[in-house]
């Protein structure tokens, strides 16, 4: 088997999985705004989408990452409150779905 054959199969390979996912997770979605009332006006983001030409809708766990911090944020709290700061943008799409719109990092820095 060809480099370029086994790069094509891994690519198929992936975005299967990537849809078998992505149904999952739409399942889980459903079936958690069932449980309750209150569920349903929560926010919960498992796929998020980005600017990426490759994969326009990414697990939100993929874009989360640790960042070493030894003496900026001295406790979970600390880092809480600071993320709880970072300003985004909340819309209401035309059927009534909330979108939420965050900056980058290059974004964020840039608006100040």
């Amino acid at each position: 088997m060809s480099i370029k054959n086994q790069q094509e199969s891994e690519k198929k390979i992936e975005s299967a999985s990537g849809a078998k996912f992505l149904e999952y997770a739409k399942d889980w979605d459903t079936e958690y705004k069932n449980i309750r009332k209150s569920h349903k006006n929560r926010l919960v983001k498992i796929y998020v989408e980005t600017d990426e030409r490759d994969a326009a809708y990414r697990p939100a766990c993929s874009l989360v990452y640790p960042m070493i911090a030894d003496r900026i944020l001295d406790s979970p709290y600390h880092a809480s409150r600071f993320v709880s700061l970072l300003p985004f943008q909340r819309l209401e799409g035309y059927d009534k779905e909330r979108i939420e719109i965050w900056n980058s990092i290059q974004a964020f820095l840039t608006r100040g």
